[in-house]
């Protein structure tokens, strides 16, 4: 019950900053003007991430009277908040780049000192070593590029808060079925922060989270991949699977930017998910990324406790599809960019 009544604060108050947000005459509202790099065709606020933000702090609160928390979840909190601030006032006023990366690298930095640190990586089969000062440095280095890439992907109506109710949906019901109720507990409070998000950011969007909210999920999913691998009831393998929809994107379209030296910190639309809306539209692109999202999360559930052999199976399939997938994207784009000099 005690459980129950800090997923139901959280659900609240999120839903109550998230319409205080979308108000003109209100200090949160953040306009965001359509620009060539938009799939919005109106002006909105971005400011939701400062609703689910608030929302966490208070389910974290709820829980805490109930004594459901460790101490270190505070910590956690405030390299959290830290995110939130400097990509609020980002979002509000434009940082520059240099001081956002300087506080994701300290959020990420101060979950050294708390016991959530795996001393391994586990694949299946295989338990590879994160010790020393190349293990923190691989730690350190995932832990920044899960904050920015989520922020990355957060660029089509329903997307980044749909991965954020499947993403941590699963890794609070692993927690569940693991009886972690702590582990559980804090996935199960930003899940319902997130539902109570898409209920207006769904398609067509009334609200967005801008980067407050996706770096937020960013850094709070770092967490918990490497709290669930500690308490080894998420596998590092099975993290990555889970919120592979995002990582695949991201790192491959980055790397791909990085490799033609462009300036990576500026948002462009040339991810994958970007080509196939130009293709199906946001409606019907979000479902297809849900329905892939879904047999992710099912995937892992249903696998985590599997021999290796059946865990590998699981990962080359998906695989196999992210490849092909990709290549059909490109095939798409290829013979789009052909009708387009055609036709001049």
């Amino acid at each position: 019950m005690t459980l129950t009544s800090a997923i139901i604060v959280t659900f609240i108050i999120c839903t109550i900053f998230a319409q205080r947000c979308m108000l003109k005459n209100t200090v949160l509202y953040l306009p965001d003007s359509p620009t060539h790099r938009s799939l919005h065709h109106k002006t909105l606020s971005r400011s939701g991430g400062v609703a689910i933000y608030l929302a966490i702090l208070a389910g974290a609160a709820t829980a805490g009277c109930f004594n459901l928390v460790s101490w270190f979840i505070a910590i956690v909190l405030l390299g959290a908040s830290g995110i939130a601030v400097i990509s609020f006032l980002d979002d509000a006023f434009e940082v520059f780049c240099v001081y956002r990366f300087a506080m994701h690298l300290y959020a990420v930095s101060i979950l050294f000192a708390l016991p959530i640190i795996p001393s391994f990586l586990e694949l299946p089969g295989e338990m590879i070593p994160v010790t020393g000062i190349f293990g923190i440095i691989f730690l350190v280095v995932a832990g920044v590029w899960m904050v920015n890439l989520y922020n990355f992907m957060d660029g089509m109506d329903g997307f980044a808060g749909g991965m954020g109710v499947i993403g941590f949906g699963t890794l609070g019901l692993i927690g569940l079925l693991n009886a972690h109720q702590e582990y559980a507990l804090f996935n199960l409070v930003v899940t319902a922060a997130c539902v109570a998000f898409l209920r207006y950011n769904r398609p067509p969007a009334l609200l967005f989270m801008g980067d407050t909210g996706a770096t937020l999920l960013g850094y709070l999913a770092t967490v918990s991949a490497l709290w669930g691998q500690q308490l080894g009831i998420t596998p590092f393998w099975a993290f990555i699977l889970l919120f592979s929809p995002f990582i695949i994107d991201a790192t491959v379209t980055l790397t791909g930017r990085l490799f033609r030296l462009e300036k990576v910190w500026i948002g462009q639309r040339n991810h994958f998910y970007h080509q196939i809306l130009l293709r199906l539209g946001h409606r019907r692109t979000v479902r297809g990324y849900y329905i892939v999202m879904l047999g992710c999360a099912t995937t892992v559930v249903l696998t985590r406790n599997a021999t290796s052999i059946i865990q590998w199976i699981a990962i080359i399939v998906w695989i196999t599809f992210y490849i092909g997938a990709m290549l059909a994207v490109k095939r798409l784009v290829s013979q789009r960019d052909i009708l387009t000099v055609m036709e001049r």
